[in-house]
């Protein structure tokens, strides 16, 4: 007999939603980083869970804002553009 096979570790889910609930029109379809490459540039900037990330538009600049729980229990807010990837702004909640 094969041995069982591990079940996978759940994964954090992580919702985008605009103002409204659903992302602007103005910030959907093409030429947006991947959430992927988001959540990879926030972590590595502050590291620690993510758990909020909203897509919004600010002056025509879709970037996303992220909360980050840091392991000593800081929330860290971050906005990265959400076209080019750059750090925007970097705050403690």
């Amino acid at each position: 007999p094969q041995p069982a096979a591990t079940p996978p570790s759940p994964q954090p889910s992580v919702e985008i939603a605009g103002s409204s609930g659903q992302p602007s029109r103005a910030i959907t379809g093409t030429g947006l980083l991947p959430l992927a490459r988001i959540l990879d540039i926030a972590r590595r900037r502050v590291p620690g869970d993510v758990v909020e990330v909203d897509l919004d538009d600010d002056d025509g600049r879709p970037e996303y804002e992220l909360e980050i729980l840091t392991a000593e229990g800081r929330s860290i807010e971050i906005k990265i553009d959400a076209r080019t990837g750059t750090i925007l702004e970097v705050e403690e909640d």
